[in-house]
């Protein structure tokens, strides 16, 4: 048993890898952060950790507004929803750097969020309908 809240299982796989990596990288970050919660250490660690949450949602918002997201597509419908998940990101942010230790229950919990709902509902959605016009 480890200190981490979940582990990657292969009915989180939407099929597509970019997608599954950067889930598997919010996966981690969220047990990372519950460990170290455990532990007492939250604020040591969580620098590093909402620096990498940070070039996920970027990486995120890239490519719902990239070649991968027309208007009528699932992630064209999720993009506008975007502004939102990076404004959560950036007010994580802000608390952690002025010390703010129950920021790290909200961390948990976007987490835990994004992958409940961003991932097994959005993206499993997106990944039918890419599925559906024959991209593999």
């Amino acid at each position: 048993m480890h200190d981490g809240i979940d582990d990657w299982r292969d009915q989180y796989s939407v099929g597509i890898e970019t997608l599954d990596n950067q889930h598997k990288a919010v996966l981690r970050i969220l047990n990372e952060i519950h460990a170290a919660s455990l532990r007492g250490k939250a604020r040591e660690v969580a620098g590093p950790l909402l620096s990498q949450l940070v070039c996920l949602a970027a990486s995120i918002s890239q490519r719902r507004s990239g070649s991968w997201s027309q208007p009528d597509s699932p992630a064209g419908r999720a993009s506008r929803r975007a502004p939102e998940a990076d404004r959560q990101v950036e007010g994580i942010v802000s608390r952690h750097e002025k010390g703010d230790a129950a920021v790290y229950a909200q961390l948990l919990h976007f987490c835990a969020n994004w992958l409940n709902k961003h991932e097994q509902t959005e993206d499993q959605e997106y990944a039918r309908w890419v599925g559906a016009c024959g991209v593999k």
